[in-house]
This record gives structure tokens, C-alpha cells and sequence, in this order.
């Protein structure tokens, strides 16, 4: 790994459900950086959650504004480890910053898997009721997208918190990042 390869950041990508958060946060903090969650980076910014603002604006504004955040977590000098919303793998923008800023971690658990996760909540814009159809449609659009751009790809859906963190873990040493 080259000098401004220790730059890098961590961004996880992947469905909703697929664990970002819950990988995301143990491996930020084995790695002593900062961890930016992309539904939390969008309702600092805009004070509201991402159902809300989809609910007002739209979902196309929605979209925009999750993939506005990641660019901007993308830029910051100091390293972190990010998690990137579902929909911000269709930004081409986000792709190429992706490219340029990050090592990615695609998470990916079976379409069976992700509806189970997928919560009735006012924070998120889609309900569970279609959630089949819903992890579906977004999967043929989207996972060609994700292993693009990945780096690496782990699955979430039958493996344990602990051991898709170790894995991700003895992945980034391999990749130079060191715990």
C-alpha cells in the first residue's frame, strides 16, 4: 500500500438491511477512525430522516441528497470509515469518488434475508409491506452497481456480527490498513 493509500477511507456499500451499521461501527472503531453514517450525516444536515424528506421532496430528492452526503464524507482529509445509503451506488459521481477515495466493503445478504430486516419505521421511506418486491427491484438495479465498485464482498445474511467484522478485518490488514 502506497503512502496515499493509508488515506483511504472504509465506505461500505450494499442493500438496505445489509448491515452496514451494525459492521460498520465495530470496524471503525478497531481501526480508530471516525464513523459517518450516512442516515445520520442526512438528518444532521437537513434535520429530518430520510422518510420525511423523501415524503416532502420526493424520493429523487431523497437520492440526491444521501449521495451529496457521501461525496461530501468522501472528501474529508481524514480518514473514516462511511456508510454509503442503498441508492447512492446509482450516482455515477458517487462510483467514480468511490474510485478515487475509498476501499469498499459490499454487503450483501439474500433477498430473503434483507426483507426480514427491513423495518416499519418512520425513519426510513419505504414501508415493509412490499418488501419483497421492494429487495428485488433494487437488487437488479443496483448489484451489478455494487460489485463494481467493490473491493471486497462479504455476506451478511446467515453470518454473524463478530465474524463478518474479523473477516472484514483480516481483509483490510491484507489491503494495508493496519488495526
Amino acid at each position: 500500500m502506497g503512502e496515499s493509500d493509508r488515506a483511504l477511507h472504509v465506505v461500505f456499500v450494499g442493500a438496505m438491511g445489509s448491515g452496514k451499521t451494525t459492521i460498520g461501527r465495530p470496524v471503525a472503531h478497531a481501526l480508530a477512525r471516525p464513523f459517518l453514517d450516512n442516515d445520520a450525516m442526512l438528518e444532521a444536515a437537513t434535520g429530518e430522516s430520510a422518510a420525511a424528506l423523501s415524503e416532502r421532496d420526493g424520493i429523487d430528492a431523497l437520492h440526491r441528497a444521501e449521495a451529496a452526503i457521501v461525496i461530501e464524507a468522501l472528501r474529508r482529509a481524514e480518514p473514516a470509515v462511511i456508510t454509503a445509503a442503498a441508492s447512492t451506488i446509482t450516482d455515477a459521481g458517487v462510483r467514480a469518488r468511490l474510485g478515487e477515495r475509498a476501499w469498499v466493503a459490499w454487503l450483501r445478504a439474500d433477498h430473503a434475508t434483507l426483507a426480514a430486516r427491513l423495518p416499519e419505521s418512520d425513519e426510513r421511506p419505504f414501508s415493509a409491506a412490499n418488501a419483497d418486491r421492494l429487495v428485488a427491484d433494487q437488487a437488479a438495479e443496483r448489484d451489478a452497481l455494487f460489485a463494481e465498485v467493490a473491493d471486497a464482498t462479504f455476506e451478511t445474511g446467515r453470518a454473524d456480527v463478530d465474524g463478518v467484522v474479523n473477516a472484514l478485518l483480516r481483509a483490510l490488514a491484507e489491503a494495508g490498513f493496519h488495526t
